[in-house]
Protein backbone atom coordinates (compact mmCIF):
# COMPACT_ATOMS: atom_id res chain seq x y z
CA UNK A 1 0.00 0.00 0.00
CA UNK A 2 1.52 3.66 -0.92
CA UNK A 3 0.71 6.40 1.37
CA UNK A 4 0.63 9.57 0.37
CA UNK A 5 2.34 11.85 2.91
CA UNK A 6 1.60 15.10 1.32
CA UNK A 7 -0.30 16.51 -1.07
CA UNK A 8 -0.19 20.15 -2.24
CA UNK A 9 -1.53 21.47 -5.89
CA UNK A 10 0.00 24.74 -7.07
CA UNK A 11 -2.62 26.46 -9.65
CA UNK A 12 -1.37 29.67 -11.35
CA UNK A 13 -2.35 31.61 -14.54
CA UNK A 14 -4.46 28.31 -15.81
CA UNK A 15 -1.33 25.90 -15.04
CA UNK A 16 -1.72 23.01 -12.24
CA UNK A 17 1.92 21.72 -10.94
CA UNK A 18 0.76 18.07 -8.31
CA UNK A 19 3.69 17.31 -6.00
CA UNK A 20 3.50 13.85 -4.18
CA UNK A 21 5.71 13.03 -1.50
CA UNK A 22 7.08 13.54 2.03
CA UNK A 23 6.63 17.00 3.55
CA UNK A 24 9.77 19.27 3.09
CA UNK A 25 10.63 22.82 4.93
CA UNK A 26 9.35 26.00 3.39
CA UNK A 27 11.70 26.94 0.54
CA UNK A 28 12.29 29.68 -2.35
CA UNK A 29 9.70 29.27 -5.32
CA UNK A 30 11.94 28.05 -8.27
CA UNK A 31 11.84 27.46 -11.78
CA UNK A 32 9.14 29.89 -14.44
CA UNK A 33 5.89 31.88 -13.77
CA UNK A 34 3.88 32.71 -16.99
CA UNK A 35 0.42 34.57 -16.79
CA UNK A 36 -2.27 35.93 -19.19
CA UNK A 37 -4.53 38.74 -17.67
CA UNK A 38 -3.75 37.76 -14.21
CA UNK A 39 -1.75 39.62 -11.79
CA UNK A 40 1.38 37.97 -10.72
CA UNK A 41 2.50 39.21 -6.99
CA UNK A 42 5.41 38.24 -5.12
CA UNK A 43 5.00 37.91 -0.91
CA UNK A 44 7.72 35.58 -0.38
CA UNK A 45 11.46 33.81 -1.28
CA UNK A 46 11.74 33.30 -5.16
CA UNK A 47 14.25 31.66 -7.00
CA UNK A 48 12.97 31.90 -10.48
CA UNK A 49 14.50 31.57 -14.26
CA UNK A 50 11.32 34.26 -15.37
CA UNK A 51 8.56 35.97 -14.80
CA UNK A 52 6.86 36.41 -17.94
CA UNK A 53 2.92 38.18 -17.57
CA UNK A 54 0.69 39.63 -20.34
CA UNK A 55 -2.20 42.06 -19.84
CA UNK A 56 -4.00 42.40 -22.84
CA UNK A 57 -7.04 44.08 -23.13
CA UNK A 58 -9.46 41.88 -22.61
CA UNK A 59 -8.50 41.96 -18.85
CA UNK A 60 -9.64 45.92 -18.66
CA UNK A 61 -12.34 45.56 -16.41
CA UNK A 62 -9.61 44.51 -13.72
CA UNK A 63 -7.72 47.57 -14.27
CA UNK A 64 -4.58 45.77 -12.85
CA UNK A 65 -1.20 46.10 -12.92
CA UNK A 66 0.98 43.31 -14.53
CA UNK A 67 3.40 42.19 -11.56
CA UNK A 68 3.03 43.39 -8.12
CA UNK A 69 5.89 43.13 -5.62
CA UNK A 70 4.99 43.17 -2.14
CA UNK A 71 6.20 42.69 1.72
CA UNK A 72 8.47 39.76 2.17
CA UNK A 73 9.24 39.12 -1.41
CA UNK A 74 13.19 38.61 -1.95
CA UNK A 75 15.79 36.88 -3.70
CA UNK A 76 15.75 36.03 -7.28
CA UNK A 77 13.99 36.69 -10.26
CA UNK A 78 16.52 36.08 -13.31
CA UNK A 79 14.20 37.53 -16.36
CA UNK A 80 11.20 39.60 -16.35
CA UNK A 81 9.36 39.85 -19.39
CA UNK A 82 5.55 42.15 -19.13
CA UNK A 83 3.84 43.59 -21.95
CA UNK A 84 0.84 45.23 -20.98
CA UNK A 85 -2.38 47.43 -22.23
CA UNK A 86 -3.97 48.14 -19.03
CA UNK A 87 -2.11 49.54 -16.31
CA UNK A 88 1.66 49.48 -14.82
CA UNK A 89 4.23 46.91 -15.10
CA UNK A 90 5.78 46.57 -11.84
CA UNK A 91 4.58 47.99 -8.59
CA UNK A 92 6.80 47.66 -5.48
CA UNK A 93 5.80 48.30 -2.13
CA UNK A 94 7.64 48.04 1.14
CA UNK A 95 9.21 45.12 2.72
CA UNK A 96 10.58 43.84 -0.53
CA UNK A 97 14.01 43.55 0.14
CA UNK A 98 17.35 42.24 -0.85
CA UNK A 99 15.90 41.20 -4.68
CA UNK A 100 17.84 41.30 -7.62
CA UNK A 101 16.12 41.16 -11.21
CA UNK A 102 18.30 40.02 -14.23
CA UNK A 103 17.06 41.71 -17.14
CA UNK A 104 14.01 41.66 -19.73
CA UNK A 105 11.69 43.77 -20.88
CA UNK A 106 8.47 45.70 -19.93
CA UNK A 107 6.49 46.80 -22.72
CA UNK A 108 3.86 49.28 -22.59
CA UNK A 109 1.44 48.97 -25.67
CA UNK A 110 -1.43 50.88 -24.35
CA UNK A 111 -3.69 51.75 -21.03
CA UNK A 112 -6.97 52.29 -19.93
CA UNK A 113 -7.33 56.28 -20.27
CA UNK A 114 -8.31 57.08 -16.52
CA UNK A 115 -4.98 55.80 -15.31
CA UNK A 116 -1.26 57.02 -14.76
CA UNK A 117 0.93 54.57 -16.32
CA UNK A 118 4.69 53.71 -15.01
CA UNK A 119 6.65 51.41 -16.22
CA UNK A 120 8.33 50.23 -12.81
CA UNK A 121 6.81 51.90 -9.80
CA UNK A 122 9.11 52.04 -6.98
CA UNK A 123 6.78 53.00 -3.84
CA UNK A 124 8.58 51.03 -0.98
CA UNK A 125 11.82 48.40 -0.79
CA UNK A 126 15.02 48.11 0.05
CA UNK A 127 18.10 46.63 -1.46
CA UNK A 128 16.82 45.85 -5.03
CA UNK A 129 18.72 45.56 -7.56
CA UNK A 130 17.94 45.28 -11.68
CA UNK A 131 20.34 44.92 -14.26
CA UNK A 132 19.94 45.21 -17.79
CA UNK A 133 16.68 45.52 -18.26
CA UNK A 134 14.31 47.37 -20.82
CA UNK A 135 11.85 49.66 -19.69
CA UNK A 136 9.57 50.82 -22.98
CA UNK A 137 6.25 52.46 -21.55
CA UNK A 138 5.87 56.10 -23.36
CA UNK A 139 3.97 56.57 -26.64
CA UNK A 140 4.02 60.25 -28.35
CA UNK A 141 0.01 59.37 -29.66
CA UNK A 142 -0.89 59.08 -25.42
CA UNK A 143 -1.39 61.28 -22.36
CA UNK A 144 -1.05 60.01 -18.57
CA UNK A 145 2.16 58.20 -19.25
CA UNK A 146 4.33 59.33 -16.31
CA UNK A 147 7.58 57.12 -16.37
CA UNK A 148 9.62 54.32 -17.05
CA UNK A 149 10.80 53.83 -13.81
CA UNK A 150 9.44 56.13 -10.95
CA UNK A 151 11.13 56.00 -7.38
CA UNK A 152 9.09 57.77 -4.66
CA UNK A 153 7.67 56.75 -1.07
CA UNK A 154 3.76 56.24 -2.11
CA UNK A 155 0.93 53.71 -1.25
CA UNK A 156 1.07 52.44 2.39
CA UNK A 157 5.07 52.76 2.64
CA UNK A 158 5.80 54.47 5.70
CA UNK A 159 9.33 54.62 4.46
CA UNK A 160 10.91 55.70 1.30
CA UNK A 161 12.52 53.36 -1.09
CA UNK A 162 16.25 52.64 0.05
CA UNK A 163 19.35 51.12 -2.32
CA UNK A 164 16.94 50.57 -5.17
CA UNK A 165 19.52 51.01 -8.73
CA UNK A 166 18.61 49.86 -11.98
CA UNK A 167 22.43 49.32 -13.59
CA UNK A 168 22.61 48.72 -17.47
CA UNK A 169 19.06 49.53 -18.02
CA UNK A 170 17.61 51.21 -21.16
CA UNK A 171 14.59 53.67 -20.83
CA UNK A 172 12.76 54.28 -23.67
CA UNK A 173 11.69 57.96 -25.12
CA UNK A 174 8.13 59.28 -24.90
CA UNK A 175 7.12 59.06 -21.37
CA UNK A 176 6.88 62.40 -19.72
CA UNK A 177 9.85 61.46 -17.49
CA UNK A 178 11.91 59.11 -18.67
CA UNK A 179 13.32 58.44 -15.44
CA UNK A 180 12.20 60.08 -11.54
CA UNK A 181 13.42 60.27 -8.55
CA UNK A 182 11.72 61.38 -6.36
CA UNK A 183 11.11 60.77 -2.15
CA UNK A 184 14.11 57.66 -1.41
CA UNK A 185 17.28 57.14 -0.17
CA UNK A 186 20.64 56.26 -2.19
CA UNK A 187 17.82 55.08 -4.97
CA UNK A 188 18.65 55.66 -8.99
CA UNK A 189 20.02 54.86 -11.87
CA UNK A 190 23.96 53.72 -13.37
CA UNK A 191 25.45 52.77 -16.61
CA UNK A 192 22.12 53.18 -18.71
CA UNK A 193 21.05 55.20 -21.40
CA UNK A 194 18.01 57.50 -21.56
CA UNK A 195 16.30 58.30 -24.73
CA UNK A 196 14.97 61.73 -24.21
CA UNK A 197 11.18 62.38 -22.53
CA UNK A 198 8.11 63.81 -23.81
CA UNK A 199 9.13 66.87 -22.08
CA UNK A 200 12.86 66.50 -22.33
CA UNK A 201 14.14 68.47 -19.20
CA UNK A 202 12.37 65.73 -17.55
CA UNK A 203 14.31 62.95 -19.22
CA UNK A 204 16.09 62.70 -15.67
CA UNK A 205 14.01 63.85 -12.95
CA UNK A 206 15.39 64.21 -9.45
CA UNK A 207 13.61 65.67 -6.39
CA UNK A 208 14.06 67.95 -3.57
CA UNK A 209 13.14 64.46 -1.70
CA UNK A 210 15.72 62.56 -2.84
CA UNK A 211 18.57 61.48 0.05
CA UNK A 212 22.19 60.77 -1.86
CA UNK A 213 20.40 60.08 -5.16
CA UNK A 214 21.97 57.45 -7.64
CA UNK A 215 23.24 59.08 -11.27
CA UNK A 216 26.23 57.98 -12.24
CA UNK A 217 27.67 57.20 -15.66
CA UNK A 218 24.00 57.55 -17.84
CA UNK A 219 23.96 58.23 -21.12
CA UNK A 220 20.55 60.76 -22.14
CA UNK A 221 19.52 59.84 -25.66
CA UNK A 222 19.14 60.24 -28.59
CA UNK A 223 17.94 57.02 -29.51
CA UNK A 224 16.75 55.65 -32.60
CA UNK A 225 16.48 51.83 -34.12
CA UNK A 226 15.42 49.14 -31.27
CA UNK A 227 16.72 49.02 -27.73
CA UNK A 228 19.66 46.98 -26.78
CA UNK A 229 20.78 45.71 -23.30
CA UNK A 230 23.94 43.73 -22.39
CA UNK A 231 24.89 42.69 -19.31
CA UNK A 232 28.12 41.06 -17.81
CA UNK A 233 27.27 37.37 -15.46
CA UNK A 234 30.77 38.67 -14.02
CA UNK A 235 32.19 42.22 -13.37
CA UNK A 236 35.60 40.32 -12.69
CA UNK A 237 37.82 36.98 -13.65
CA UNK A 238 40.93 35.44 -14.07
CA UNK A 239 42.71 35.25 -17.01
CA UNK A 240 41.11 31.73 -19.14
CA UNK A 241 38.33 32.39 -17.14
CA UNK A 242 34.51 32.80 -19.27
CA UNK A 243 32.10 35.68 -18.82
CA UNK A 244 28.36 35.03 -20.10
CA UNK A 245 27.31 37.99 -21.33
CA UNK A 246 23.49 38.42 -21.82
CA UNK A 247 20.72 40.65 -23.03
CA UNK A 248 17.83 41.81 -24.82
CA UNK A 249 16.64 43.30 -27.61
CA UNK A 250 13.31 45.14 -28.25
CA UNK A 251 12.18 45.36 -31.66
CA UNK A 252 9.86 44.22 -34.10
CA UNK A 253 9.96 40.95 -35.85
CA UNK A 254 11.74 39.38 -37.34
CA UNK A 255 14.50 41.08 -35.00
CA UNK A 256 18.30 41.87 -36.76
CA UNK A 257 21.12 40.32 -35.84
CA UNK A 258 23.00 41.57 -32.99
CA UNK A 259 26.91 42.55 -33.27
CA UNK A 260 28.69 42.06 -30.31
CA UNK A 261 31.86 44.24 -29.67
CA UNK A 262 34.85 44.69 -27.28
CA UNK A 263 35.84 47.58 -27.17
CA UNK A 264 35.28 49.13 -31.06
CA UNK A 265 35.78 45.55 -32.30
CA UNK A 266 33.28 43.59 -33.89
CA UNK A 267 33.46 39.47 -31.52
CA UNK A 268 30.27 38.29 -33.77
CA UNK A 269 26.74 38.56 -34.59
CA UNK A 270 24.06 36.84 -32.06
CA UNK A 271 20.15 36.28 -33.09
CA UNK A 272 17.37 36.78 -30.39
CA UNK A 273 14.39 35.73 -32.42
CA UNK A 274 12.55 35.54 -28.72
CA UNK A 275 14.36 39.24 -27.61
CA UNK A 276 16.56 37.02 -25.32
CA UNK A 277 20.46 36.58 -26.41
CA UNK A 278 23.81 35.12 -24.98
CA UNK A 279 27.70 34.79 -25.78
CA UNK A 280 30.35 33.08 -23.80
CA UNK A 281 33.49 35.09 -24.24
CA UNK A 282 36.81 34.79 -22.69
CA UNK A 283 38.69 37.94 -22.35
CA UNK A 284 42.46 38.29 -22.45
CA UNK A 285 42.67 41.77 -21.00
CA UNK A 286 40.28 44.14 -19.36
CA UNK A 287 37.44 44.80 -21.58
CA UNK A 288 34.79 46.81 -22.55
CA UNK A 289 31.95 45.10 -24.57
CA UNK A 290 28.47 46.32 -26.38
CA UNK A 291 25.68 45.24 -28.11
CA UNK A 292 25.00 47.03 -31.67
CA UNK A 293 21.55 46.12 -33.49
CA UNK A 294 19.77 48.65 -36.55
CA UNK A 295 21.83 51.36 -35.86
CA UNK A 296 21.09 51.27 -31.91
CA UNK A 297 24.15 50.58 -29.32
CA UNK A 298 22.95 49.00 -26.07
CA UNK A 299 25.28 50.55 -22.50
CA UNK A 300 28.56 49.12 -21.80
CA UNK A 301 29.58 46.26 -19.99
CA UNK A 302 32.89 45.96 -18.43
CA UNK A 303 35.05 43.43 -17.51
CA UNK A 304 38.31 43.65 -15.56
CA UNK A 305 40.72 40.96 -16.02
CA UNK A 306 43.88 39.29 -12.95
CA UNK A 307 46.41 37.58 -14.75
CA UNK A 308 46.51 34.15 -13.40
CA UNK A 309 49.34 33.91 -11.42
CA UNK A 310 51.01 30.23 -10.69
CA UNK A 311 53.56 29.50 -7.96
CA UNK A 312 55.23 26.24 -7.63
CA UNK A 313 58.39 24.23 -5.30
CA UNK A 314 60.93 22.46 -7.58
CA UNK A 315 64.12 20.49 -6.12
CA UNK A 316 64.42 23.85 -3.18
CA UNK A 317 63.43 26.71 -5.83
CA UNK A 318 60.60 28.13 -6.44
CA UNK A 319 58.89 29.20 -9.43
CA UNK A 320 56.62 31.33 -10.42
CA UNK A 321 55.02 32.56 -13.49
CA UNK A 322 52.17 34.81 -14.80
CA UNK A 323 49.87 33.66 -17.75
CA UNK A 324 48.02 36.97 -19.31
CA UNK A 325 46.68 37.62 -22.73
CA UNK A 326 49.82 39.72 -23.51
CA UNK A 327 53.44 39.26 -22.12
CA UNK A 328 53.96 40.65 -18.43
CA UNK A 329 58.06 40.17 -18.40
CA UNK A 330 59.78 43.15 -17.11
CA UNK A 331 56.95 43.74 -14.64
CA UNK A 332 57.86 43.07 -10.47
CA UNK A 333 56.28 40.32 -8.14
CA UNK A 334 56.37 40.19 -4.36
CA UNK A 335 57.03 36.81 -2.83
CA UNK A 336 55.34 36.93 0.85
CA UNK A 337 55.45 35.05 3.69
CA UNK A 338 52.03 34.13 6.00
CA UNK A 339 52.70 34.87 9.54
CA UNK A 340 49.64 34.47 11.19
CA UNK A 341 46.54 35.92 9.84
CA UNK A 342 48.61 38.59 7.57
CA UNK A 343 51.14 38.21 4.56
CA UNK A 344 54.74 39.97 4.78
CA UNK A 345 56.66 40.55 1.83
CA UNK A 346 60.46 39.45 1.66
CA UNK A 347 61.38 39.75 -1.59
CA UNK A 348 60.77 41.48 -4.92
CA UNK A 349 61.45 39.95 -8.03
CA UNK A 350 61.32 40.95 -12.18
CA UNK A 351 59.58 38.50 -14.62
CA UNK A 352 61.65 37.40 -17.15
CA UNK A 353 60.53 37.40 -20.86
CA UNK A 354 58.33 34.27 -20.67
CA UNK A 355 56.48 36.44 -18.24
CA UNK A 356 58.47 33.94 -15.00
CA UNK A 357 60.88 34.05 -12.56
CA UNK A 358 62.55 31.14 -10.45
CA UNK A 359 63.44 32.32 -6.58
CA UNK A 360 65.65 30.56 -4.16
CA UNK A 361 63.95 31.62 -0.92
CA UNK A 362 65.77 32.61 2.21
CA UNK A 363 63.35 31.10 4.81
CA UNK A 364 64.65 31.71 8.35
CA UNK A 365 61.96 29.17 9.33
CA UNK A 366 60.78 26.27 8.22
CA UNK A 367 57.95 25.08 7.34
CA UNK A 368 56.41 28.08 5.87
CA UNK A 369 53.84 28.88 3.53
CA UNK A 370 54.43 31.54 0.57
CA UNK A 371 52.78 33.12 -2.34
CA UNK A 372 53.38 35.70 -5.31
CA UNK A 373 51.95 38.75 -5.72
CA UNK A 374 51.90 41.21 -8.49
CA UNK A 375 50.02 45.02 -8.48
CA UNK A 376 48.15 46.46 -10.88
CA UNK A 377 49.39 46.60 -14.50
CA UNK A 378 47.69 48.41 -17.73
CA UNK A 379 44.74 46.08 -19.15
CA UNK A 380 44.82 43.73 -15.43
CA UNK A 381 44.06 44.18 -11.95
CA UNK A 382 46.32 42.91 -9.42
CA UNK A 383 46.59 39.06 -8.96
CA UNK A 384 47.66 36.40 -6.23
CA UNK A 385 48.73 33.18 -6.54
CA UNK A 386 47.82 29.83 -4.39
CA UNK A 387 49.77 29.35 -1.55
CA UNK A 388 52.97 27.03 -1.60
CA UNK A 389 53.90 24.94 1.68
CA UNK A 390 58.00 24.67 2.05
CA UNK A 391 58.85 21.77 3.89
CA UNK A 392 61.52 21.28 6.88
CA UNK A 393 64.92 20.59 5.33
Amino acid sequence: MIRLASLLVLAAAGACVLQLGASAAPGPLRGSITSTDQTWTCKGAVDLDSVTVTMTPASAAKKADAIHLQNGCTGRIGRLEVTTSIADGVKVSQGVHDLTIGGGRIHCLAKLPVLHQDAVQVMGGSKITMTGLIMDCGRPQDTLINSNLFMNKAGNSTEPPSDVVCDSCVFGPDAAHTVSIQESVRSGVVNSTLCPAKFARQTLSIGAAAVDPVNVGNRVGPCSGPLLTIVAGSDTVTYGQAVVLTGWIDAPDPKPEITVNAGDTPVTTVSAPDGAWQLVVHPGVSTTYAAEAGGARSPVASVQVRPRLLLQLRKGLLVGSALAGRSLGGRAVTLELQQGGSWVAIGRYTLGPQSAVTIKPRLTSLPARVRLSIGPTPGYLAAVSPSVRVPSA
